[in-house]
């Protein structure tokens, strides 16, 4: 992990001077919930520990505690897919499903208002290289940046209601047309963009 670049460089300036209560945390700390045999090239989920980590205790902590509402997740490749699944873990517990894991449900009046989601060539968390072409089960919007300049690691097009997709090879965007995967995250422009739509009346605070 670098602080200076990428989503981590984003995150200091949530901090340092748009006044965001920020954690960082790298997708290798939360569990996958995914499995994959490479003899037989089959992968499966065991969603009973998808989510789980210190990124999601803490979440958890700020909601039973802390009174924190408004969430803003952001994630890049492998985190992106991390972020959804944290997203629907916090859903499940929300519903009660979760009980039989020794998770008790959140109340009602724990449960956050609204989330803005940040996917950047998001990748399914422990999947060999699959797109993530869902969004998670509660958001007040999802920002979906990505590139298809790349083969076999790239992001993709979310359908669904408060999507803002962006595809760096759009003709009117002149910093992604050739813009790769190792490369997204780093990107100026990319972060002008996450910042312009948190400044947006609608995104939560």
């Amino acid at each position: 992990m670098n602080a200076e670049k990428g989503i981590f460089a984003v995150s200091t300036v949530l901090y340092e001077d748009m006044g965001f209560d920020v954690y960082l945390y790298s997708e290798n700390e939360q569990h996958t919930g995914f499995c994959y045999d490479v003899i037989r090239r089959a992968t499966w989920v065991e969603p009973a520990d998808a989510g789980r980590g210190r990124a999601y205790e803490e979440i958890v902590d700020s909601l039973q505690y802390r009174g924190i509402r408004n969430i803003v997740a952001l994630g890049f490749s492998y985190g992106g897919g991390a972020v959804h699944n944290l997203l629907d873990r916090l859903e499940r517990r929300f519903r009660g499903e979760l009980e039989p894991f020794g998770e008790n449900p959140l109340g009602v009046d724990n449960r956050f208002r609204d989330s803005f989601v940040v996917y950047v060539d998001a990748i399914v968390h422990g999947s060999p290289a699959e797109s993530l072409r869902r969004p998670p089960p509660s958001y007040s919007l999802l920002l979906n940046i990505y590139q298809t300049q790349d083969i076999f690691i790239r992001g993709a097009e979310i359908p669904g209601p408060r999507i803002h997709n962006l595809d760096a090879k759009d003709p009117h965007l002149q910093w992604g047309q050739n813009i790769r995967h190792s490369q997204i995250d780093d990107n100026p422009a990319v972060h002008r963009r996450i910042f312009d739509e948190l400044i947006r009346p609608s995104v939560p605070r």
